[in-house]
C-alpha cells in the first residue's frame, strides 16, 4: 500500500538529506553516529583487512526505511596500515521498504544542491533525461543521477542516484512514482597500494 508523506515527515527526510550531503561534501572529521538520522540501533566494521564501518539507523519518523552511514579508511591519508587511519564519511543511504509518495526529484535536487549532470570513470560529463532513464523494461524503475555543487566549503566531490518505482500497469492512470532509495556517495580519488606508496616516496623527497 502506497502512503504519502505528512509535512512533518517530508520535512524531517528533506532535513536528513542535507545533513547527509553537508557531513559527505564537507570534512566533520570521525563520524560517531549523528542521531539527526535517527536512532544508532548497529555498528559494525565489515571489512577484515581494512576500514569500512555501518553505522545503521532507526527513524520512527521515516515510516518503514533502512537508513545508514558507511565510513572508510581516509584517503588522504596515505599511512600503509590502513587499519589505523581514521575513518571518515563515505556514503549515505537511505531505503524505503514501504512504498511512500510526496517528495518529488526536484525537491530533493533542490535540498542536496546537484548539478544536472554526473561524471563518468573517465572524468567525462553525462546528463540523464530531465525526466530519469528507466532502467527496467516496463518503465517501473526510474534512476536520476547528478553530481553536488561545489560550495565554498566543499572537501569533496559526491555523488547522487536517487531511485523512484513507477507505477505498473495495473495502476490507476496518473498514480505518482514513489521513492525507492536515496544513495550520497563520496567520489574519491582512485587509489591501489602501490599508487599510494608512490605518493608517500614523492612525498618524503620533497
Amino acid at each position: 500500500m502506497v502512503r504519502n508523506l505528512t509535512q512533518s515527515e517530508k520535512t524531517l527526510l528533506l532535513g536528513m538529506l542535507a545533513e547527509a550531503m553537508k557531513t559527505l561534501r564537507e570534512d566533520p572529521g570521525e563520524f560517531k553516529g549523528d542521531r539527526v538520522f535517527g536512532d544508532l540501533i548497529y555498528r559494525r566494521n565489515r571489512c577484515q583487512h581494512e576500514i569500512c564501518e555501518i553505522f545503521t539507523f532507526e527513524n520512527q519518523s521515516i515510516p518503514e526505511s533502512n537508513i545508514w552511514m558507511e565510513t572508510r579508511d581516509d584517503p588522504l591519508d596515505l599511512s600503509e596500515d590502513r587499519l589505523k587511519v581514521a575513518a571518515v564519511p563515505y556514503e549515505f543511504v537511505a531505503r524505503f521498504v514501504s512504498p511512500v509518495t510526496g517528495v518529488s526529484i526536484d525537491e530533493i535536487k533542490q535540498t542536496l544542491q546537484v548539478e544536472d549532470y554526473w561524471i563518468g570513470g573517465g572524468g567525462e560529463k553525462n546528463v540523464f533525461p530531465k525526466n530519469g532513464i528507466q532502467l527496467s523494461p516496463t518503465g517501473t524503475v526510474i534512476s536520476f543521477r547528478y553530481r553536488a555543487k561545489e560550495t565554498s566549503r566543499s572537501r569533496f566531490p559526491v555523488d547522487v542516484v536517487v531511485t523512484y518505482l513507477g507505477p505498473s500497469r495495473d495502476e490507476s492512470p496518473g498514480t505518482e512514482p514513489w521513492i525507492d532509495s536515496i544513495y550520497l556517495t563520496r567520489a574519491y580519488p582512485y587509489l591501489t597500494p602501490e599508487m599510494r606508496k608512490k605518493k608517500r616516496e614523492e612525498a618524503q623527497h620533497k
